[in-house]
């Protein structure tokens, strides 16, 4: 099948189609293409810069065989962190806030990896804010392995969308 040979789906992340909507357009001769990025396997735009988070840090040696990635999420980012990282063999810790519903919620534990709600109503600069609590499990547990996607801050999360 398509999706066996595109090595169990994570191929298929960023081949999504183009699709002309130059017709739409006030202006003659004005070409107007979207990326249909709903087309990924988790249907999201956040499957790209997961995969390619992910592919960079297999690259620079920063994720191995046993390794665990953490990722803080309001939402999409961590299931689509969460699909590629079951895709590729890694456990996975995501960390969310309250606000996150619980169907987002369950998306991500789907892969077979552990949400964490982190406590509400912390201040942004707590170390159990949900965003830090990624920074801090990753200390925590450093030289066991731990990956922390770091989505907010990581340049390679923009870069993704030029690939």
């Amino acid at each position: 099948s398509a999706a066996a040979s595109a090595g169990g789906g994570f191929g298929l992340i960023g081949e999504t189609p183009l699709v002309d909507l130059s017709r739409f357009s006030r202006t003659h001769g004005v070409r107007i293409l979207a990326k249909a990025e709903f087309v990924n396997p988790s249907g999201s735009i956040k499957d790209r810069i997961a995969k390619h988070i992910i592919a960079l840090a297999e690259q620079r040696g920063a994720l191995k065989a046993g390794s665990t990635v953490v990722a803080s999420t309001s939402g999409n980012t961590g299931a689509a962190v969460a699909m590629v990282a079951a895709m590729r063999g890694y456990k996975y810790i995501v960390i969310t806030n309250a606000k996150c519903s619980e169907e987002k919620r369950d998306s991500m534990r789907a892969y077979g990896g552990q949400v964490i709600v982190a406590k509400d109503g912390l201040p942004a600069d707590h170390p159990e804010h949900y965003v830090n609590l990624e920074a801090t499990l990753v200390e925590r547990h450093k030289g066991e392995g731990y990956f922390g996607v770091d989505q907010y801050e990581n340049l390679d999360n923009p870069e993704a969308y030029y690939q």
